[in-house]
């Protein structure tokens, strides 16, 4: 993932390997949970949510508050949009990601619940970011880093491996997305 401009830092692109770009989103301008109590936008709306463009395909990433206080917890879900397009399908959760506060921890913890169990730690180096994706027991699954120290426009790599030590079955690359654009709404 790669920040587009420099001078834009809520419009993103996704790259495959070779660097060639395959799709992007944009941050919302107004971003709305799902159970927001002051709602703006219409309901049934998805104009509060991130949309990812990804090799012709489009999901969305949705948020709402698990628990409200000093400090919120939410779940982000990535929610494939019905049928692909068509009208009347029921949308479908390809993954959901919480962010947990607790007492005694400086920083939320970010909890991959589904396609499988795994936890986003926070970086180990101060210049260069590495956020290690462990599953139960502290398994290595993959990690989202920047792969250089210094740059203009913000860079994420993305590489995860499944429950099973293998990269999960996601041919259109949305978890990969959804791992990216999470770590960046929580971590920076």
């Amino acid at each position: 993932m790669r920040q587009q401009s420099v001078l834009h830092g809520f419009r993103y692109e996704f790259l495959d390997g070779a660097g060639e770009v395959v799709g992007g989103f944009e941050f919302a301008n107004f971003a709305q949970a799902k159970n927001a109590r002051l709602k703006v936008h219409a309901p049934g709306s998805r104009r509060g949510e991130i949309a990812l463009d990804l090799r012709g395909r489009r999901a969305h990433v949705a948020f709402e508050y698990l628990r409200r206080g000093w400090t919120n917890d939410i779940r982000y879900t990535l929610e494939q949009d019905p049928t692909h397009g068509a009208a009347g399908g029921v949308v479908e959760t390809l993954a959901t990601a919480d962010v947990l506060f607790e007492a005694g921890r400086r920083l939320p913890r970010i909890l991959l619940k589904h396609p499988f169990d795994a936890e986003v730690l926070p970086s180990d180096s101060l210049f260069k970011k590495r956020f290690s994706v462990v599953g139960p027991g502290g398994r290595a699954l993959g990690e989202v880093r920047e792969p250089r120290a210094f740059s203009l426009r913000r860079l994420l790599d993305v590489s995860v491996l499944g429950d099973g030590g293998h990269p999960p079955e996601d041919p259109s690359g949305f978890l990969q997305a959804f791992l990216a654009v999470v770590v960046l709404c929580v971590r920076y």
